[in-house]
């Protein structure tokens, strides 16, 4: 996504030692947010939280990139 100042940011799911963590980053020393997930709902809790933080994004005034 590209925010109102031009700059580039990424959400990208990681499996990591303690679950998955969801990440919203400028770059990878550049975290934003991030967000742990654990169980058997993990994959499914993930989505949900990324498909939020889209929303969010959008409603902040980022756009969608290819």
């Amino acid at each position: 996504m590209r925010g109102t100042s031009g700059r580039n940011i990424e959400c990208c799911a990681y499996r990591v030692e303690t679950g998955l963590e969801l990440r919203t980053m400028y770059t990878p020393t550049e975290i934003i947010a991030s967000q742990l997930f654990r169980g058997i709902v993990a994959d499914e809790r993930l989505a949900e939280a990324a498909d939020q933080w889209r929303l969010n994004l959008i409603a902040k005034g980022f756009e969608e990139i290819a």
